[in-house]
């Protein structure tokens, strides 16, 4: 879902552009990639995904209400779960796991680079945020050069209104 009709626009030129641009090698790799990944860390067991273990494209946004957490951590067993998609940084501990949005590189209102950092402690986690400056300028350039809106380099995502998640889980 789109903000504003100009939103949908050159979030549409965008996807366009990618599918013009990527070459069939591109795609092939891109396709052979796990939609989930999971490994262990000073024993305990990570899991990273995009939007949610089951739906890159679904978002985990921070108000979602605890019980999504929890069914997450219940139905994967994770004791540490990292995603994006949202472009939020976030850190949520729900009963045992700690859920945690990384941020990203430009997608929204933040002009600077936002990344989480996890401390790996005995015997929980501590989980810290940081932004750094990046060289917008020449993703704008870039974009321009493509023939994209700079506005892309601004436009957050926008929580769908009938977000299935949501939906069946009011507050």
């Amino acid at each position: 879902i789109w903000a504003t009709p100009e939103a949908e626009a050159a979030g549409r030129a965008s996807v366009d552009w990618t599918v013009e641009t990527l070459e069939e090698d591109h795609r092939a790799r891109l396709r052979q990639l796990p939609h989930t990944l999971r490994m262990g860390v000073d024993g305990r067991s990570v899991l990273l995904f995009h939007g949610t273990p089951l739906k890159q494209t679904e978002y985990l946004w921070a108000d979602r209400p605890s019980r999504t957490y929890a069914r997450i951590g219940s139905d994967e067993g994770d004791d540490l779960f990292c995603f994006g998609h949202t472009h939020e940084t976030v850190h949520k501990l729900v009963g045992q796991s700690h859920f945690v949005a990384c941020g990203s590189v430009g997608c929204g209102a933040h002009a600077r680079a936002r990344y989480a950092v996890i401390y790996r402690g005995q015997p929980d986690l501590a989980v810290g945020f940081r932004s750094v400056d990046y060289d917008s300028t020449s993703v704008a350039a870039d974009l321009a050069a493509a023939g994209l809106p700079i506005d892309l380099l601004r436009m957050p995502p926008v929580a769908h209104p009938i977000d299935p998640g949501t939906a069946e889980e009011p507050e």
